[in-house]
């Protein structure tokens, strides 16, 4: 017969030693912890093929706008499948990369995120919080003095199995997290496999060889183009050359007296005439050439850019993806290994307050829990290390210095392909970088934002937002003053990128879409970045999802227009993303009209705010934010106020989440109410009637 107290210490020791150390000596959790650094690396690999990819041509009509078939004019008579065979190759790659671009690539930085909330959970359940943590509980239950009829051993005992079960379920849910990321990197690792057999093909062709072909003089096609480009920059100088001297020859003026008396004549006009023509004729056809050559060496520069960016690119990229998948996957099997260890251990507690033999005193159990706790917190305060090095490394990526050293990755093939007559292409590609380097060395100051301590109301840290035209960057400061905006640029180089999933958001089927080439007037509001406390907060969506909001708002509102309603015009999408909501343009704010001396008519402009605020509470709204700077006036017609800004808008009775109205315009009202904006008309009134 099994001794009941033995079995319950064994069955705990067991369970104990499998959280950092699993069968055959594996351990989950200091691989998975190493497996961060890789897992880096690999998206670094990886984000630079998709960039990249992002911009190839995602269909058949993207293909012939980018790269017309005049670029393979040469081409097709040396290989008549190449167009179609680079047409199928690029298209794969730039609709690939899109989607993985929109929906997947930042998600990346959840890996680190989710980790990282998951071992702060996990340290707190273990020993960080103050009494209630499964090291002090098991401690009780252990102890000799604690007897299992006591009030210490049960409150230990049911303590440590509702922890137990948290900690398995937060395992649980971060292992499903994980494997979403999995899945979507796995799908886009198949896509790219598809790819890579018509890859190979071009890569044999364009760069490689052995490629049979008198038309190409048995050259690769990327060195024969290159060759070809250069002969057509020559062309087009000639062409240029002789179109000169063609009307410097009709533009010469005689030089003799005889000349002059014979060209006077008749017959000498007649021929004069007969002359201009024919050399305006030939310069004419001259130009025409000339521009033929150069559209065609333009489409096949393009070409040449294409396909040089895509062998620099796929070189190799499968093996990066599969690094990542293996990291994520060590990572998935140590959440799986920490779940079911969990439970495992929740299960002996469960036993035991069955079986009324059984108690954990005795049996070295105090080690037992100390050491493998002990080693347990330690292998996961390593994990949220690595991890939360992870998502900044992500986040701060150095872009600069990836730039440069891309650049001298190209310089150096430069330096090679000038030995085998293929420099022109090492210069496109220097070109290309050349062109990013110079577009990253002029950001922006996009705004300062001050942060404020709620509880001491003091000065907390400046958020700075730069811009380089395609993304926002941040960077925090504990200094309030700077003496200029040159000051505040300095910090540029030092600024995190801000994932777009933090502040565009995909657009809903329903949203109306602005036009592609926008009306005059149109103002586009973009939703900034404002104040961001830690790099973790930029795993969440929340400026996305106030600009969804504000634009489901105007949706619903703009299917019943009003005079004192602004005009909206729809999202405004960029590779897939909202950028902005598209909104008409006014001259200026009713504050601003103030501060100008404007005239202001008070009681037209105080009942054109109170016609559009009835319209907008007929719709079931309230506007939340009422006051001189989100009331435009137009110079065309002053005495007629719109109301903008509807990011504060909820739903009449809705119970206000996020942004508020402006304090001295508005109430503090919990929920939304249309007196509030009453309360901020009256406001408008008597502040008018004090200019």
């Amino acid at each position: 017969m099994s001794n009941s107290k033995s079995d319950a210490a064994t069955k705990l020791k067991a369970a104990l030693s499998k959280l950092s150390t699993s069968p055959n000596d594996y351990k989950p959790l200091t691989t998975a912890a190493k497996n961060f650094g890789q897992e880096a690396k690999a998206y670094f690999y990886l984000k630079a093929y998709v960039v990249a990819g992002k911009d190839f041509p995602a269909n058949e009509a993207d293909f012939n706008r980018k790269i017309p078939e005049d670029a393979f004019k040469e081409l097709s008579l040396a290989d008549s499948e190449i167009h179609q065979e680079t047409k199928d190759a690029l298209t794969k790659i730039g609709s690939a990369c899109t989607l993985f671009y929109q929906h997947n690539l930042f998600q990346m930085i959840e890996i680190g995120n989710t980790t990282v909330s998951w071992c702060n959970a996990t340290l707190r359940m273990l020993k960080r919080a103050e009494k209630f943590n499964l090291y002090n509980q098991l401690m009780v239950m252990v102890d000799p003095k604690n007897q299992k009829t006591s009030e210490a051993w049960k409150s230990a005992h049911s303590g440590a199995v509702y922890n137990l079960k948290k900690l398995s379920n937060e395992a649980e849910s971060s292992r499903i997290e994980i494997n979403k990321i999995r899945d979507a990197l796995q799908q886009f690792y198949n896509d790219t496999k598809d790819v890579k057999p018509k890859v190979e093909n071009l890569v044999i062709k364009y760069q490689k060889g052995p490629v049979t072909s008198t038309v190409t003089n048995n050259k690769p096609y990327l060195e024969y183009m290159s060759q070809g480009i250069v002969e057509k920059v020559t062309k087009i100088q000639e062409l240029n050359k002789k179109a000169n001297d063609k009307m410097d020859e009709l533009t010469d003026k005689p030089k003799d007296f005889r000349t002059w008396l014979t060209l006077l004549s008749p017959v000498g006009g007649l021929q004069l005439l007969s002359d201009a023509k024919e050399i305006l004729d030939a310069v004419k056809e001259l130009k025409k050439q000339s521009a033929q050559q150069n559209k065609e060496k333009a489409n096949e520069a393009a070409l040449v850019q294409f396909v040089t960016t895509m062998l620099v690119q796929f070189e190799d990229i499968l093996g990066k993806i599969s690094n990542a998948l293996k990291a994520i996957a060590t990572l998935s099997d140590m959440f799986n290994n920490q779940g079911r260890t969990y439970k495992e251990i929740g299960k002996v507690l469960v036993e035991m307050a069955t079986d009324a033999n059984s108690d954990l005193v005795g049996d070295n159990l105090k080690d037992a829990i100390e050491d493998n706790l002990k080693a347990t917190i330690g292998e996961i305060e390593k994990l949220h290390d690595m991890a939360a090095g992870f998502a900044t490394a992500i986040l701060k990526e150095p872009t600069m210095l990836s730039m440069l050293r891309l650049v001298f990755n190209v310089t150096s093939l430069i330096a090679r392909d000038s030995v085998t007559g293929k420099g022109l292409v090492g210069a496109l590609r220097l070109h290309i970088c050349i062109k990013k380097i110079r577009l990253s060395l002029t950001p922006s100051l996009a705004h300062a934002y001050e942060a404020w301590n709620d509880e001491s109301d003091t000065f907390a840290f400046t958020t700075l937002v730069f811009s380089d035209g395609s993304d926002y960057y941040y960077s925090n400061h504990s200094d309030r003053r700077f003496s200029n905006d040159d000051d505040k640029l300095s910090f540029a180089d030092q600024a995190i990128l801000i994932p777009r999933s933090y502040y565009q958001p995909s657009p809903l089927p329903h949203f109306h879409r602005a036009l592609p080439i926008l009306p005059a007037k149109t103002y586009v509001k973009k939703f900034v970045p404002p104040i961001i406390e830690s790099p973790e907060s930029l795993a969440t969506t929340s400026v996305a999802d106030s600009m969804s909001q504000e634009a489901e708002i105007y949706h619903n509102i703009s299917q019943y227009s009003h005079p004192n309603i602004c005009e909206y015009r729809g999202i405004y999408v960029v590779d897939g993303l909202m950028v902005g909501l598209c909104l008409r343009q006014y001259s200026k704010t009713l504050d601003q009209a103030v501060k100008d001396g404007d005239r202001v008519d008070v009681e037209s402009i105080i009942s054109g705010i109170k016609s559009g605020l009835d319209h907008l509470h007929k719709l079931g709204y309230v506007h939340g934010d009422i006051n001189p700077r989100n009331i435009m006036l137009d110079l065309d017609e002053p005495t007629i106020p719109v109301i903008i800004d509807f990011d504060s808008c909820n739903r009449i009775g809705e119970k206000i989440i996020g942004k508020g109205g402006t304090f001295e315009w508005s109430k503090d009202n919990e929920f939304a109410s249309v007196d509030n904006d009453y309360f901020g008309l009256e406001a408008i009134r008597k502040w008018l009637d004090k200019m």
